[in-house]
């Protein structure tokens, strides 16, 4: 599925014989740039005040079709083991590993649409040397839960660093440090 190019800019205007899919960017930005100035490079004003309107139509996904995916955080540390009592306490599940020498070099969990991976700072440097001198500090996690009181059970051990609290964007949350650093803040959202 693609969009058409369509626009009605100026009685001047005229689009391309054949407007290209929008899931091709290159053509979408040749095709907007033709649209914008003349066969003599002159700019076509009528065409530069709606343009971002324009181009925001012209490259719009399918509905079944997102852009972005996923977004799995990348935590680096010393050692990968004692990070994930915490996750799977929480009914995290390990779904990948690289084991090593030493221990594993690399773990990802995951537990409904939410996933971690824990990388050794060891192996990191070795796969992305220019990452090899930088510092890696606490992140810092937002996850929203369908019960908080249930996520707050199975926290045993945990650094409690907020127990509970109510926010004015109405989420109550609790904070929690994990042993590999991590600042976690679970929220739950009252129903509207």
């Amino acid at each position: 599925m693609s969009y058409e190019l369509r626009a009605h800019f100026s009685p001047r205007y005229r689009p391309p014989a054949r407007p290209p899919a929008c899931t091709n960017p290159r053509a979408l930005r040749e095709a907007v740039v033709r649209g914008m100035f003349g066969s003599d490079n002159s700019v076509r004003m009528a065409t530069a005040m709606p343009l971002a309107v324009f181009v925001a139509a012209a490259i719009q996904q399918p509905e079944d079709e997102d852009l972005m995916k996923t977004l799995t955080p990348i935590i680096v540390v010393d050692r990968v083991e004692p990070c994930l009592g915490f996750w799977e306490q929480l009914g995290f599940e390990k779904t990948g590993e690289v084991p090593g020498a030493d221990g594993l070099v690399f773990a990802m969990l995951a537990n409904g649409g939410v996933e971690i991976m824990y990388q050794l700072r060891a192996s990191l440097n070795d796969d992305l040397p220019a990452l090899a001198d930088v510092s890696f500090g606490p992140s810092n996690f937002f996850i929203k839960v369908s019960d908080l009181a249930a996520v707050q059970s199975k926290l045993k051990g945990a650094e409690i660093l907020v127990d509970e609290k109510k926010t004015f964007y109405g989420a109550r949350e609790t904070v929690v440090r994990a042993p590999c650093g991590t600042y976690v803040t679970f929220a739950q959202f009252d129903e509207q």
